[in-house]
């Protein structure tokens, strides 16, 4: 154990995540100043209104959105060791032409379908139309395959760039709000600039990032070149659409809970709810970075059979985060009631017992979260979309009864049991196919 820390594996891991872990660090500080004054300005009612706007467009992008880069790391990064330059090219042609024609589908969709769904759920006007304009922020959403460009070339810190100053502006933009008062249009636009700022930056920065490189995508793919993609790259539809449905499932448990609770119990409710999510969505940046820094190097251990790397890397970090995980929830029992007055306020203690159980979910998540992209790299997306699956139905199922019988504390208590049912899913099924595949010789699929 002490060797693997002391690896030049674990530093470049380390180095890559704590590039993104300070960017997100930072930005979720900035972030925390910015939704504590918009919480207090605009109330929990008003509040639970603009989480369900964001919510929706979320929903919606992950639906129809593809973000691709899974794959194109996936297949894209043996092409660069191997320096198949012309294919790479293709490849990353390919990838920009599914962003961009998804982004523009769920964009659309956003926009007409939030009255259909505003009608149905009988969201007042301004739920409606709010809803409706924060679809254009999708448009603008094409990080997919910058995302996979910036990670394959390690040049991690555009992320941490990308978040900080997105954090920055809107936290200008807010106080400005905050000072003069304005209501929920202003917050929504606000955000919706923050969002799109941090798109255009990473977008831009893959292409100069490609430039540098001396890889210039100067045309579109045309449409015979982008069904030869399946004969030229085995398998890549399936990957891309089973990591996509991975996406869409683990986003209904981000983001259609939102939605359910503002139909079950009103907006206050989910205002309260929205504040224990996002007081605890700071800690996850912990494992977010980890996980965009661990993928790639578990990809290439396992392209390269060093299956004892493999294990160790997945082993070690799955310590580290549970140490993390386990002092942040041992702080917010002690202090969370005092964190809670001294930013947004009394209006909102009693989401405090739902962001501890919120934060035991997040506990275990982080616990576990280096299993998927261990099975990702050993070629196994389609285990870890039925895990996922499996467990968000048995989620929504607790959901809505412990939302009826608990109210929001309920809401909580479902999300750390989402998070039991799943790893202890992928954990069993890691295992046997680790030892399955390891019984045979090391036989990398």
């Amino acid at each position: 154990m002490v060797s693997f820390f002391k690896s030049a594996l674990f530093k470049k891991i380390s180095l890559n995540a704590g590039i993104l872990a300070s960017g997100s660090v930072i930005s979720s500080l900035i972030g925390l100043i910015s939704f504590t004054l918009i919480a207090r300005v605009l109330g929990s009612e008003l509040f639970g209104v603009l989480a369900l706007v964001q919510a929706y467009a979320l929903i919606v992008d992950k639906l129809l959105n593809f973000q691709s880069w899974q794959a194109l790391i996936k297949y894209g990064s043996e092409l660069v060791v191997n320096k198949e330059i012309s294919d790479f090219k293709d490849l990353l042609k390919f990838g920009f032409a599914l962003d961009v024609f998804t982004a523009i589908l769920a964009t659309l969709v956003g926009f007409s379908f939030s009255f259909i769904i505003g009608y149905f759920l009988g969201w007042a006007d301004d739920k409606t139309n709010l809803a409706s304009l924060f679809s254009i922020v999708i448009l603008f959403n094409i990080q997919g395959t910058p995302t996979a460009i910036l990670r394959i070339y390690d040049d991690f810190k555009h992320f941490s760039i990308s978040s900080v100053s997105g954090a920055v502006l809107k936290l200008a933009l807010v106080f400005i709000g905050f000072i003069f008062g304005y209501g929920i249009w202003y917050f929504v636009i606000v955000t919706m600039i923050s969002q799109i700022t941090g798109y255009i930056y990473l977008l831009t920065s893959s292409i100069l990032l490609l430039r540098r490189k001396k890889i210039y995508l100067n045309s579109c793919p045309t449409l015979d070149e982008i069904r030869c993609i399946p004969t030229r790259f085995k398998g890549i539809w399936s990957f891309i659409w089973t990591t996509n449905f991975h996406g869409t499932v683990r986003m209904m448990t981000l983001n259609l809970d939102i939605i359910i609770v503002d139909s079950m119990l009103g907006s206050a409710a989910t205002g309260l709810y929205q504040i224990a999510k996002q007081f605890a969505k700071i800690f996850t940046q912990v494992s977010q970075p980890l996980y965009k820094s661990i993928y790639p190097e578990l990809t290439k251990l396992w392209a390269t059979k060093r299956i004892f790397e493999f294990k160790n890397v997945v082993k070690q970090f799955s310590f580290l985060s549970f140490c993390f995980g386990a002092t942040t929830l041992l702080g917010f029992i002690i202090c969370g009631k005092y964190i809670i007055l001294w930013t947004v306020g009394a209006e909102y203690l009693e989401g405090l017992p739902t962001l501890l159980w919120y934060l035991s979910g997040v506990l275990v998540s982080m616990t576990a979260f280096p299993i998927t992209p261990a099975v990702l790299a050993m070629g196994f997306p389609k285990l870890s979309f039925k895990a996922l699956l499996f467990s968000t139905i048995l989620y929504f199922v607790c959901f809505f009864v412990l939302v009826s019988l608990k109210g929001v504390i309920g809401a909580g208590v479902s999300y750390l049991l989402l998070y039991v049912f799943w790893s202890g899913i992928m954990i069993i099924f890691y295992f046997k196919y680790l030892k399955s595949i390891l019984a045979v010789g090391s036989s990398v699929p």
